[in-house]
């Protein structure tokens, strides 16, 4: 089963606090719908988003208009794109999905990367150079994707060589190589830290004591990793002390001991659904409707 992640600060964006509701729906769909693949580019009829969203064909295209109108999403020949789906999601900070992604790319027909680029203003031949959130300052050279549409999770090896062609007796077989992100230990510093920080929420000392535990053991050992950042992400997520690391928000002092909320009545209930969206208040009302003080 496939997981998207969607972060908290994606309420924060004053672009999608502007969307309507089916705009906001419609976006949030699209990150998560089962469709989606790594490299947020997937086929997706308006027919099965409208069955699948509950809107009818107008809220459909008003919600597509809105998303497109800042390049959120694009559809093409059937297909789908989500611009920023890579980097709020942050995929290619493995080198294992970076792989993954680039060989989805290579997947989708060209004259459809031409015109998702051409309308999203990204360079999709080459999905690392916009992933600025993700991935260390030290791979500016390349231009990452982002993508509209939905994007997919999958886990792929990855090998140190240049691109390689094999020719076979009939075909010829072309394999996409990466070259790694993080190829030694000493390439692991502040900034990765301070993404492995932001990524699982943890004590920046954390972070630093498991960096050591790292190093200590590659040295003790003699291991050796394709990937180093990937390494320290799963020392520091399997280390059993990782919860007690997790930084919680407090909760303010003026907020311990207030009485009990009473009830509203049905006249603020009434006043409070007034105010919704009319098909949000017309399903509200269907599913809970009021019949009587208290009522719910």
């Amino acid at each position: 089963m496939k997981t998207r992640l969607i972060q908290t600060d994606f309420w924060n964006d004053e672009t999608i606090q502007e969307l309507s509701l089916e705009a906001q729906h419609l976006y949030i769909f699209l990150l998560t719908c089962p469709q989606i693949n790594l490299c947020g580019i997937f086929k997706l009829s308006a027919r099965q988003i409208s069955l699948m969203c509950n809107l009818n064909r107008d809220q459909l295209e008003k919600a597509v208009s809105e998303l497109t109108a800042i390049n959120k999403v694009h559809f093409f020949d059937g297909f789908v794109f989500v611009v920023n789906a890579l980097s709020k999601n942050g995929y290619l900070i493995s080198s294992k999905t970076t792989k993954a992604c680039l060989k989805q790319l290579a997947e989708i027909p060209t004259e459809v990367k031409q015109h998702f680029s051409q309308v999203s203003g990204k360079n999709l031949d080459n999905p690392l150079s916009e992933q600025k959130d993700s991935v260390s300052p030290k791979v500016k050279k390349e231009d990452t994707v982002s993508v509209d549409y939905p994007c997919a999770m999958d886990s792929t090896n990855i090998n140190n060589n240049n691109n390689i062609k094999e020719k076979g007796g009939v075909g010829e077989k072309e394999e996409l190589i990466l070259v790694n992100l993080h190829p030694t230990l000493e390439s692991v510093g502040e900034v990765e830290i301070n993404e492995i920080v932001k990524l699982y929420h943890v004590r920046p000392d954390f972070v630093r004591s498991k960096l050591d535990d790292l190093k200590h053991y590659c040295r003790s050992t003699g291991k050796q990793y394709v990937e180093y950042m990937e390494a320290l992400m799963r020392f520091v997520k399997n280390d059993k002390h990782f919860e007690q690391n997790v930084i919680k928000a407090d909760i303010p002092s003026a907020y311990v001991n207030l009485p009990p909320k009473t009830p509203a009545s049905l006249e603020q209930q009434q006043v409070a659904r007034q105010a919704l969206p009319p098909a949000l208040r017309a399903r509200i009302e269907r599913k809970y409707p009021l019949r009587g003080e208290n009522a719910n």
